[in-house]
């Protein structure tokens, strides 16, 4: 009979540990392949107080678009508005502004139905409409009253808060992984103790590119297979995914490398197979 092994207990910080690890490495093997501004986002996070570096990789790991200040909680940071006032200062989250109304429907996916509601119901000319309303339709009927709604969420206390920057956030990530499509959760199968499973000698490991131009190319076809899942969720958008596709990414062919090679072609039968499907 096998005995059960105990789970660990993760350190309350193992995703600021895990993250430190990945920009050590990135930084020891990469440093010759880093933009400036790539390098300069590190030293900015890098000379963040530890618990705004936390709040930070919380809030950027996440799927959500916006955060509500008051529905923030977090044990192991002791002072969230102090931490987003830096996050704030330096330039590593935004807040929402009436501004922001182009982004209305990304905003309103943080507050409930019954939340919309109460926010139509301060608007003087907003449309009537049925009580058995569905939240995206009435978040459609909100769009045209964007500027509005934006002024009565500003005059409630709470902040609107979204992370900036990601994109280095993530290519960081991915320089690691050598992939868009694996992420610092990785770690956390690591750490519950499945290490026996990847004997690695972590002293080994070999960088997955050798220059920028190989890191930038499947970097470019990862973000164009994201956008690909996407939108080809919709047959209306054949000619823009072709056209990206003959734009952003055949040019590429030329002379690509060999470690972006492979991306090419998964991408390239996803959207030959696609098309086909479509009868086109």
């Amino acid at each position: 009979k096998m005995s059960k092994q105990p789970i660990p207990n993760l350190s309350t910080f193992y995703y600021w540990e895990n993250f430190n690890y990945v920009l050590g490495y990135v930084k020891k093997q990469y440093q010759n392949l880093l933009s400036d501004s790539e390098i300069i986002f590190i030293q900015e996070f890098e000379n963040l107080s530890k618990e705004s570096q936390c709040l930070y990789l919380r809030l950027a790991s996440r799927r959500a678009l916006w955060f509500r200040e008051e529905k923030l909680t977090y044990v192991e940071i002791s002072n969230i508005p102090l931490s987003l006032d830096e996050l704030g200062e330096k330039g590593f989250i935004c807040f929402a502004s009436k501004l922001d109304c182009v982004d209305l429907g990304s905003i309103l996916s943080v507050f409930s139905k019954k939340e919309c509601i109460s926010l139509t119901s301060k608007l003087a000319h907003f449309p009537k409409y049925s009580s058995t309303i569905s939240k995206d339709h009435l978040v459609d009927l909100c769009k045209p009253f964007s500027y509005e709604i934006m002024q009565v969420l500003n005059g409630i206390a709470s902040r609107l808060i979204c992370p900036v920057q990601l994109e280095y956030f993530t290519f960081i990530q991915f320089l690691f992984f050598g992939t868009k499509f694996r992420d610092m959760s990785e770690f956390v199968i690591r750490d519950l103790g499945h290490r026996q499973y990847v004997a690695v000698n972590e002293e080994e490991f070999v960088p997955y590119f050798q220059t920028r131009k190989e890191a930038v190319e499947k970097w470019k076809i990862s973000l164009w297979r994201e956008n690909f899942y996407e939108m080809s969720k919709d047959p209306a958008s054949i000619d823009e995914l072709v056209q990206s596709w003959n734009q952003d990414i055949l040019p590429m062919y030329v002379d690509i490398s060999d470690v972006a090679m492979g991306s090419f072609e998964r991408a390239l039968f996803s959207l030959g197979r696609w098309l086909e499907r479509l009868g086109c």
